[in-house]
């Protein structure tokens, strides 16, 4: 009769480690997920256990993804270098506008001013030349370009831009391409900033 006692209460041992173990990675939270995971390997386990035991990890996984890195802060040290290393030149500038501006309308031959032709054609035009000058890297500079076009019919034309400018680190270059059916203003900014 005592076996027969035994024999009904008593029950594996791998049960109540498996109720611990469950009880232990949610009150702990995710730090003794690895201990808990051998404590619940010990036993022998059937499909169903080890499909709870994934279900309730993949859970407790999802909820601990919340990031708590910082990216940390770079700290650079001051070079008190006040000018530039590569100041803009105004005078290469120049000579990179006319020859960019020149093959552009020998090789763009148009034969009467288009609107649509000539739009692509500015865009185009302005495109390249700011990539060109980028391209001498002025350290510390803001480059800016404009490019306008427009048809000549013998009139006069005025451009003006306002900045405020500083005479001794910014620069400007400009060039004026003219043919019969239309002009070419490209102007190239160069302004200086810390």
């Amino acid at each position: 009769m005592d076996q027969t006692l035994n024999e009904t209460n008593e029950q594996p041992k791998s049960e109540p480690r498996r109720t611990l173990a469950f009880a232990r990675n949610t009150i702990k939270g995710n730090d003794e997920r690895n201990s808990a995971r051998s404590s619940i390997s010990s036993g022998g386990e059937n499909k169903k256990e080890k499909r709870i035991t994934r279900m309730f990890d993949s859970i407790s996984l999802n909820k601990s993804r919340r990031s708590t890195y910082t990216r940390p802060t770079l700290r650079y040290l001051p070079t008190y270098q006040l000018e530039s290393e590569n100041p803009f030149n105004p005078c290469i500038v120049k000579d990179l506008l006319k020859e960019i501006v020149d093959f552009y309308v020998e090789t763009n031959k148009i034969s009467k001013f288009d609107q649509n032709s000539i739009i692509s054609l500015c865009l185009n035009l302005s495109t390249e030349i700011l990539n060109r000058v980028k391209a001498k890297r002025y350290d510390r500079y803001r480059i800016i370009s404009n490019v306008t076009i427009c048809e000549n019919r013998n009139q006069s034309c005025g451009q003006t831009a306002a900045f405020i400018w500083d005479a001794e680190s910014d620069g400007m270059a400009f060039y004026v391409h003219e043919n019969t059916k239309f002009f070419v203003v490209a102007v190239v900014y160069g302004i200086y900033y810390d």
